[in-house]
C-alpha cells in the first residue's frame, strides 16, 4: 500500500497553511512524548473546526501502549499504538470516515482549495472561504474537470444557461473575481489557456 506523506513541525509559523495545502487525507499527530502531546494539542486545537469541516481524520501516534492525556483525546478520532505502521493508519482513517458516514466524495480539492459540493462550503488553506453562487459554480466545474480546459462558451452555458444574453466577457469577469479570492494562497491555481478558456492547474 503506497502512502504519500508530508512531515510538518508543530512550531512552524506556517504550520496551519502547510497542513491544508493541499488538503490532507489524514493527519497523524506525534504524541510519543509529553512534550509532543503538549505541542500537538496547542497546534491542532485551533484547527479542529476546519479539520472536522473538511472530514479529515486525526490520529494520535503514542509512544507506549497507554492512552494519551484526555485533553488530546478530545481532538483525535483514533490512536495508533507502537509499532506505528502506515498501512494501519490508512485503514483506521477509513474506519473513522465510515463511522462518521463521511466518504469524502462530496469534497473536491486542488492545491489549498477545497469545496464541499453538497454543503456549498469552501476552504482555502483550511480557512473558510466566502464565495458567491457563481464563483462557487465556477470552482466546482473547474475542479470536476481538473487538468482539462473548459472553454468560455462551455462555462457560460453550464452556469448562466443557453438563454443568457450576456457575452463571454461575463465569464472572464467572474474568473477574475474568483482568482482575487484565491490570490493569497493560490494565485496560479486557475490557468488561462489563451483564446480557449480556463483550467485548474495540475
Amino acid at each position: 500500500m503506497g502512502v504519500d506523506a508530508r512531515v510538518l513541525t508543530y512550531t512552524d509559523p506556517a504550520f496551519a497553511t502547510r497542513l491544508f495545502s493541499p488538503r490532507p487525507g489524514l493527519v497523524i499527530a506525534d504524541a510519543t512524548t509529553p512534550a509532543a502531546v503538549h505541542a500537538a494539542h496547542a497546534a491542532l486545537e485551533p484547527l479542529l473546526a476546519e479539520l472536522r469541516g473538511l472530514a479529515v481524520p486525526v490520529l494520535a501516534a503514542t509512544g507506549s501502549v497507554s492512552l494519551p492525556p484526555s485533553d488530546l483525546l478530545t481532538l483525535v478520532d483514533d490512536i495508533l499504538l507502537p509499532p506505528h505502521q502506515a498501512e494501519e493508519a490508512v485503514l483506521r482513517a477509513a474506519l473513522v470516515a465510515r463511522r462518521r458516514g463521511l466518504a469524502g466524495a462530496h469534497l473536491l480539492s486542488a492545491g489549498p482549495l477545497t469545496i464541499d459540493v453538497e454543503g456549498f462550503r469552501a476552504w482555502l488553506a483550511g480557512r473558510p472561504l466566502s464565495l458567491t453562487y457563481t464563483e462557487f459554480q465556477l470552482a466546482r466545474l473547474l475542479l470536476l474537470n481538473r487538468g482539462k480546459v473548459l472553454t468560455r462558451e462551455m462555462l457560460l452555458t453550464k452556469i448562466w444557461g443557453y438563454n443568457y444574453l450576456g457575452g463571454l466577457r461575463t465569464v472572464d469577469v467572474h474568473i477574475r473575481r474568483l482568482r482575487a479570492k484565491l490570490a493569497a494562497e493560490a494565485p496560479a491555481l486557475i490557468e488561462t489557456v489563451r483564446n480557449v478558456g480556463y483550467r485548474i492547474a495540475e
